[in-house]
């Protein structure tokens, strides 16, 4: 978990990363193969929340 990104200053909950990592073993890597688990930013997501509240 040490190599986990802390978005808004919090690490992700145990049972988040077991269920990440739960899910990529079941597509056939192994727990050494994941390096980092990190949140994907989308800034289109984040323009369209900004635009859907203006409304």
């Amino acid at each position: 978990m040490s190599n986990a990104t802390k978005p808004n200053g919090t690490a992700p909950s145990k049972e988040v990363v077991a269920a990440i990592v739960g899910a990529l073993e079941a597509m056939g890597y192994s727990s050494n193969q994941i390096a980092h688990i990190r949140p994907i930013v989308s800034y289109n997501w984040k323009m369209e929340g900004r635009l859907r509240g203006k409304r």
